[in-house]
C-alpha cells in the first residue's frame, strides 16, 4: 500500500537527484551555483532511473532538483516515464516556475508527471527566487499544481499577497540586506560570495548544521 503524501512528508529526510546545474535564473542564495551560464547538460535517462532506484532504498523523500529541471522538459518527462514504469518515480519535483507563462502548458506538464507517479510539486517562493521570477508565474504554478495534484500537495505554497510582499523585499536593496541579515541562508555556493557580507559573524555552535540529510557522528558537518 502506498503511503499517503502526509505520511511521506513526515519523513523530513530527503534524497535528491540533481538533474542539472543549468538554470533559467541565477539566485543570489543558490548553494549549487545554478545559472543560465552553467554547461548545457542534464543527466541521462538511464543514469537517472538507476539513481532514483537507489535513492528510493534510503527510505527518504526522493525528488528531482537542479538547476531548473523544466529547462529540459523533454528529458525530465522521459526520466519520469521510465522511472514510473519501474516503480521508482520521484515523490516530487522542484521548480522555480519561471517557465509557467501559460495555463495550458503548465497543466499539461504537471498532468504528465502525475500520470507517471509524481505525487506533488515543490515551487520556490522565497525572496531570492521572486527577485527574478515574475510573481504571476509563481502564482500560476501554485494554482495549477493544487488543481492537478490536489490540495495541500504544493510544498512552498504561498498566498498571492505573500508572494507580492516577498517580491517587494527583493526589489529594495536595503530591505533585502536586512532580510538576509535576519534570515541568513546556508552560506554555500553563490550565497557565500554574494550574501555573506550582510550576515554578522557567529560562532559555529550557533548553527543548526542538520540540513535534512541526517547526521553521521563519524563524519559531521561541524
Amino acid at each position: 500500500m502506498n503511503p499517503s503524501i502526509a505520511e511521506l512528508q513526515q519523513k523530513r529526510r530527503f534524497a535528491s537527484l540533481l538533474m542539472t546545474y543549468a538554470c533559467t535564473i541565477a539566485c543570489d542564495h543558490c548553494c549549487f551555483n545554478g545559472s543560465p551560464h552553467q554547461p548545457d547538460v542534464a543527466v541521462s535517462v538511464d543514469d537517472a532511473v538507476q539513481w532514483l532506484g537507489q535513492l528510493h532504498q534510503l527510505d527518504r523523500l526522493v525528488h528531482v532538483a537542479g538547476g531548473e529541471p523544466f529547462r529540459y522538459w523533454d528529458r525530465l518527462r522521459d526520466i519520469v516515464r521510465a522511472a514510473g514504469a519501474q516503480g521508482v518515480a520521484p515523490h516530487f519535483v522542484e521548480t522555480n516556475a519561471s517557465w509557467c507563462d501559460a495555463d495550458a502548458v503548465t497543466r499539461e506538464r504537471f498532468d504528465e508527471l502525475r500520470r507517471h507517479g509524481v505525487r506533488w510539486m515543490f515551487i520556490s517562493t522565497d525572496v531570492y527566487h521572486l527577485e527574478q521570477v515574475p510573481v504571476e508565474r509563481v502564482a500560476r504554478g501554485i494554482r495549477i499544481a493544487e488543481e492537478v495534484f490536489g490540495l495541500g500537495t504544493t510544498m512552498g505554497k504561498a498566498a498571492p499577497e505573500d508572494l507580492e510582499r516577498r517580491a517587494a523585499i527583493a526589489r529594495d536593496p536595503a530591505r533585502m540586506a536586512r532580510y538576509v541579515a535576519e534570515h541568513p541562508p546556508k552560506l554555500l555556493g553563490r550565497a557565500a560570495k554574494v550574501l555573506a557580507k550582510h550576515v554578522p559573524l557567529r560562532p559555529l555552535s550557533a548553527f543548526d548544521l542538520d540540513m535534512g540529510w541526517g547526521r553521521d557522528p563519524e563524519n559531521t558537518c561541524e
